[in-house]
């Protein structure tokens, strides 16, 4: 019996004992390692209260300890990053500027590869941009990525409006479509594919706008980074600006004075040759316009059943130039070139069916045009173009996607040509959606 008590007690004894060892054990534990940190925090402590008087290896240990610090606050959770939005610029132009600006800086050189993604992740409540990362180069936050990259570029890359492939992107989808609309143009842009249906009303290019040239142009657009073809063909609708037309209250859109006849139109647009990113892009354009021909009735002469004026002809070619958007012409873009026009002058005979080149005139003259586009919060643009006419166009947008869109076109050469008013003044609504 004594044996057995004895027994226990001393078992008793060997848990207790077993179990003051391990207690002393994760306590000296715990003072070991907050005498670590407390070493650490005093070594910090001191050389940031003595940053006049530190050595090299203070220096050293204090500027390794704010670096440590600073990642800790900037760098995104792996974990959050996985549920935010994230891309890569697919706009080649924009993502040249971007390279060629970190490169720039010689901590980011040598880290670089020019044919890295430059990948964005987005705060979809806010649109702030949360990080920007090219090779081995990481930017974190926004105050960084502008302070490294500029506004400008920060705001673009911010709005999302350009060539991108999305990568994890679980809060929207990219959108696929982009319509415009106005009485001036309006397409429906396939974006993942790069083509374009668009209705373009007026040849613009010679400075007539709206319906004053007579013509409807049906077609297509082929869009790259640095190339963009458009083809259509011309009609005619019967009776189409042989009128008044009163739009929006008070403006009264005056009747065409030109009969429009049947065509084809195209353009060629190649830009981003001969300038680096950061210097702007050059670029290219030539437009062309041919009319078949009038024919008779209401459709070839709705004005005038025996007599009309037509465009049968238009040539031209020019050098465009955009301003990079970290200078101080950000928004601006140029053209300057020349061509011409021909305008016939048609009768219809009814008793032989048949129309007639009465003459024919030829008109050159030089292409000059300046626009600017306000790149903020704000979306407008005023555009000034001397093409046969001068020509003043401007827009605002009261509401993301929704605005007005004007026209001014004047005469300034003293031919007084009755297929011309001496001044022309159009407006439309402007609508963008993108789905």
């Amino acid at each position: 019996m004594i044996l057995n008590i004895n027994r226990v007690f001393i078992e008793k004894m060997n848990m207790k004992n077993f179990i003051i060892a391990v207690c002393i054990l994760c306590t000296g534990s715990a003072l070991l390692a907050m005498d670590a940190d407390s070493t650490q925090n005093k070594a910090v402590s001191s050389v940031s209260s003595n940053q006049d008087n530190m050595t090299l290896s203070e220096a050293r240990t204090y500027d390794h300890y704010l670096n440590r610090v600073m990642d800790a606050i900037n760098t995104l959770d792996p974990t959050m990053r996985a549920e935010l939005p994230e891309w890569v610029v697919n706009d080649r132009e924009l993502k040249r500027r971007i390279i060629a600006t970190l490169k720039k800086n010689p901590q980011f050189r040598s880290q670089i590869d020019e044919l890295s993604d430059v990948v964005i992740t987005q705060n979809p409540r806010t649109q702030e941009l949360l990080r920007l990362v090219v090779s081995t180069v990481e930017l974190n936050s926004r105050s960084e990525i502008e302070s490294v990259l500029g506004t400008a570029t920060y705001d673009k890359l911010r709005d999302g409006n350009y060539d991108k492939v999305m990568k994890v992107n679980p809060v929207f989808e990219p959108k696929s479509y982009q319509i415009d609309f106005s009485l001036y143009h309006a397409d429906v842009v396939l974006k993942k594919s790069g083509f374009a249906f668009e209705w373009i009303n007026g040849k613009e290019q010679i400075g007539y706008p709206f319906w004053l040239n007579g013509t409807m142009t049906l077609g297509g657009a082929f869009i790259r980074d640095n190339v963009t073809m458009h083809l259509g063909i011309d009609l005619v609708p019967a009776s189409y600006g042989t009128t008044d037309a009163q739009i929006l209250g008070p403006f009264d859109l005056k009747p065409r004075l030109l009969e429009g006849a049947g065509g084809a139109t195209g353009s060629l647009e190649i830009k981003n040759f001969g300038l680096d990113p950061s210097d702007g892009m050059l670029g290219i354009t030539g437009f062309f316009t041919y009319g078949f021909g009038l024919d008779g009735g209401k459709v070839g002469f709705s004005q005038d059943p025996n007599h009309a004026y037509n465009v049968s002809l238009i040539g031209l070619a020019y050098l465009t130039y955009a301003a990079p958007t970290e200078s101080d012409f950000n928004g601006f873009s140029f053209g300057i070139g020349g061509g011409g026009h021909r305008v016939d002058n048609v009768a219809w005979a009814p008793t032989t069916q048949a129309t007639k080149i009465l003459s024919r005139v030829t008109l050159g003259d030089v292409y000059g045009r300046i626009a600017y586009d306000h790149q903020g919060e704000d979306h407008w643009g005023l555009a000034v173009q001397y093409s046969n006419l001068l020509m003043t166009s401007a827009y605002y947008e009261f509401f993301t996607g929704i605005g007005l869109e004007l026209k001014y076109a004047l005469r300034m050469n003293n031919r007084n040509d009755p297929w011309e008013y001496n001044s022309y003044f159009t407006i439309s609504p402007r609508i963008s959606i993108s789905l």
